[in-house]
């Protein structure tokens, strides 16, 4: 508990900085949270995790208590927000912990300027769970393993600008260091090992080295949106890292290079079907000449979706996903040379949509699936959602993934499918 509170210090200076800069301004407070148990079971053998670090760590992926508690203020010219999980992890023997998931700041500077500073989960960008121009750190963990959808995003330390023109917005964000999505480690999951060329658990996972928390390995953030008539359009750049340690060393060792991408999306309906696209160039700034093989080349990245609601609470949403490899015969060469398979050139990804609400909209019927086309694999996500009151509700669901060879990203989890129920209380 107290390394947790030294590591999180400076988030913690903030939230004070944040309660006490508010607390004199607000005319309004509000105080509200939950109180939520999650348990999720494995429903396969999985000999990676056997002789684990616990009994529990094989059988129960997740298993937590957890209470959130939100307080939030509002004044004339500014608001601030602040929201606190208190943890107990059952399922790896953790002690209570505590994480400031938000604590900010935001002033209304002048009719064209807002800034917020603090701890924030952002978002932006048009893709239904998948990402072209959000670059925001995402938690896989939490994900897999059942926890609400809210979760996969993780917080981060920014100072968010943003100024307003006629119809257009323009934002800029800036994180003074560099946040790595949370993957999975080995721990909760067992995971793919480039390096010995198996799925393996915590001991045997490659080491991954994280940039150092620095000014220097700062992140920014840049979007211009509006709308053209009825269509709502979008431009990006990114100045920072890959979300994951996509590069390795010569000594087998996982780091996050550096990248950079400019990118834009659009949304718009269509005769009552709800359309999306997003386009980005990711500049692989560390091999820019895509000869390096173990270093991500520069990429091209598209987003095409359709979503319609079909009647009666029922509503349908597809997704088609590419990503194009540039300077590829540079980048295929080493791979050739020692007669090993090289990555494709072009990968596909597709996603579908059900949602279906009954009983006067207290169940929620949902599934999402992933089909990596080119990769081979997927992930099916289903869950059922009963509204007991406004204050309670249950959530079960599964999450099944699997696929042909264990180097893609859903194949390395085939032995980790797991079943999840989560009962919430609010107050």
């Amino acid at each position: 508990m107290k390394s947790y509170m030294r590591k999180y210090k400076a988030t913690l200076a903030v939230a004070t900085i944040v309660a006490l800069g508010a607390s004199t301004a607000p005319a309004e407070v509000y105080l509200g949270g939950f109180t939520e148990v999650t348990h999720a079971l494995r429903v396969e053998s999985n000999n990676a995790l056997d002789g684990g670090l616990t009994l529990q760590n094989r059988d129960y992926p997740r298993g937590d208590v957890r209470a959130q508690l939100r307080l939030s203020g509002s004044g004339e010219r500014d608001e601030y927000f602040i929201r606190m999980d208190f943890l107990s992890d059952y399922a790896l023997n953790k002690d209570v912990a505590v994480e400031i998931r938000e604590a900010y700041l935001k002033l209304y500077v002048a009719s064209w300027l807002d800034v917020k500073v603090g701890r924030q989960v952002a978002t932006w960008g048009t893709g239904d769970l998948v990402f072209v121009n959000d670059l925001f750190a995402k938690d896989w963990v939490a994900f897999f393993t059942g926890q609400e959808l809210s979760y996969l995003k993780r917080p981060q330390d920014l100072a968010r600008l943003s100024f307003y023109k006629g119809g257009t917005t323009f934002e800029f964000l800036i994180s003074p260091n560099y946040t790595m999505d949370n993957l999975p480690t080995g721990e909760r999951f067992s995971i793919f090992n480039p390096f010995s060329n198996r799925t393996v658990g915590l001991a045997d996972a490659a080491p991954v080295i994280e940039p150092a928390k620095t000014l220097g390995n700062a992140e920014i953030f840049a979007r211009i949106s509006g709308y053209l008539g009825s269509a709502e359009w979008a431009l990006y750049g990114y100045r920072g890292f890959y979300g994951q340690p996509l590069g390795a060393t010569a000594d087998s060792m996982l780091f996050a290079p550096r990248m950079s991408s400019v990118g834009v999306s659009l949304r718009t309906s269509l005769r009552g079907v709800l359309v999306n696209a997003e386009g980005a160039i990711y500049n692989s700034e560390e091999d820019s000449q895509g000869t390096n093989p173990l270093i991500p080349n520069t990429s091209i990245r598209t987003l095409i979706g359709a979503e319609k609601s079909l009647g009666n609470d029922l509503s349908v949403s597809a997704q088609w996903i590419g990503e194009l490899t540039t300077d590829y015969e540079a980048f295929a060469a080493p791979f050739i040379s020692n007669g090993a398979l090289a990555p494709d050139e072009v990968r596909h990804t597709a996603t579908l949509r059900l949602s279906k609400l009954l009983w006067y909209q207290t169940l929620r019927l949902s599934f999402f699936g992933f089909w990596g086309i080119s990769d081979e694999d997927y992930y099916l996500r289903l869950s059922v959602e009963y509204t007991f009151s406004d204050d309670v509700k249950i959530i079960a669901g599964a999450n099944w993934l699997g696929g042909k060879q264990v180097n893609t990203i859903f194949g390395q989890f085939q032995d980790n499918s797991n079943l999840y129920v989560r009962l919430r209380r609010s107050f």
